[in-house]
């Protein structure tokens, strides 16, 4: 018999909200599986500023004793616009069972509603993260790269089955370092650097800290313009450099500076998928050595963000930037770069990438449905 419970948030009580995926995806060689004791610190904990301030609910639909499909929701009350809530919801996986599907998301709906939502959108990560946008859509023959969704082909179909629709695409671009005309790429960044009166730098590990990341925030706040929606604080921001410092390499990371002045900042970031796949989800001492070996093998590296202040946006710096991160990364062994999540949109990033020699080739989406 189809029902759906609401799991207390507690560690005991979770778990079988935790497992369902991997039941899901055992076999699957492109799934990446989390760590389960960070995914519930994560749940639970009093500091994650999402699940804090929006009420959350953990929703698993069972088929008799079988978890079938779940969901996490909440309610998102802009601080400044408390009449405004806005419906979320997380961490969305299931068979291909539409009945599964209607169950779990007609509670968490009438949740939501119950709480004075009108629109719900997702998915989100469960906390604020800059690396996770989104449902993955198309190109399902190979892993995510460094913490992307990776979800079944199918979700897509059921989403929309029950109604969700497309409130904005975030795309991935492949960039292959022998394809980068690196000399060209060089000769002009000397002339714009020279013309325009800025330099790039690389931004050593010791720099990592608060101040750091609020030069990063102003630059992205500044260069957004219409894009509002995917300006990170500083705090986000420097959770990003934390979490990433494991696989931190100086080099790749990059600063354009005039004078003084932070510009432009380009993040890159060795991909750690055959870390997370070699632990399997936990990490045990063996483990651990398995993960440090996978990583040695690593030849991907992805670039979630890059922006450039409104007054360098056509001097060509972006370019002057990746020309030094990719030549960097070409240095250090690196042979292909990820470009994600670029919001379909931002016709400068847009830009800046297929410039930089980026084909895109994956799509993740974010969806909306009324309440």
């Amino acid at each position: 018999m189809l029902h759906v419970e609401i799991l207390p948030r507690t560690a005991k009580d979770l778990q079988p909200f935790i497992q369902l995926p991997f039941d899901l995806y055992a076999g699957d060689s492109n799934w990446v599986p989390p760590v389960r004791k960070k995914l519930l610190d994560t749940l639970l904990s009093a500091e994650n500023e999402l699940l804090a301030h929006s009420q959350p609910r953990f929703f698993l639909a069972y088929n008799d004793e079988t978890p079938i499909a779940r969901v996490l929701a909440g309610v998102d009350i802009h601080p400044d616009h408390p009449e405004e809530k806005l419906g979320w919801f997380s961490l969305f996986e299931s068979t291909d069972n539409m009945d599964g599907v209607r169950a779990v998301m007609d509670a968490a709906c009438a949740y939501l509603k119950e709480k004075g939502a009108k629109r719900m959108v997702g998915p989100i990560a469960p906390m604020y993260d800059l690396l996770n946008r989104g449902l993955q859509v198309d190109a399902f023959d190979a892993p995510p790269v460094l913490q992307n969704p990776y979800n079944k082909a199918y979700y897509p179909a059921l989403l929309e089955g029950y109604g969700f629709t497309k409130a904005r695409d975030y795309l991935a671009y492949d960039i292959l370092v022998a394809d980068v005309p690196l000399d060209k790429l060089e000769s002009l960044a000397e002339k714009v650097e020279k013309r325009f009166g800025f330099r790039v730098e690389e931004i050593p590990a010791k720099r990592i800290g608060l101040r750091l990341a609020r030069e990063i925030a102003v630059i992205i706040a500044q260069g957004a313009r219409g894009h509002q929606m995917d300006v990170p604080t500083a705090e986000e921001i420097l959770l990003l450099l934390e979490t990433l410092k494991p696989v931190y390499r100086e080099g790749l990371c990059v600063m354009a500076y005039a004078g003084d002045n932070p510009i432009g900042v380009v993040l890159a970031f060795p991909d750690n998928t055959a870390y997370l796949q070699a632990l399997g989800g936990f990490e045990t001492p063996l483990r651990q050595l398995k993960a440090a070996i996978a990583m040695r093998g690593v030849t991907t590296v992805r670039c979630p963000m890059q922006s450039v202040i409104p007054d360098y946006q056509n001097k060509a710096v972006n370019l002057a930037m990746i020309r030094k991160a990719i030549s960097n990364a070409k240095r250090m062994g690196f042979t292909r770069i990820e470009g994600s999540t670029v919001p379909e949109d931002d016709v400068s990033s847009v830009n800046n990438t297929l410039l930089a020699g980026g084909a895109p080739y994956r799509t993740y989406r974010v969806y909306a449905r009324a309440l």
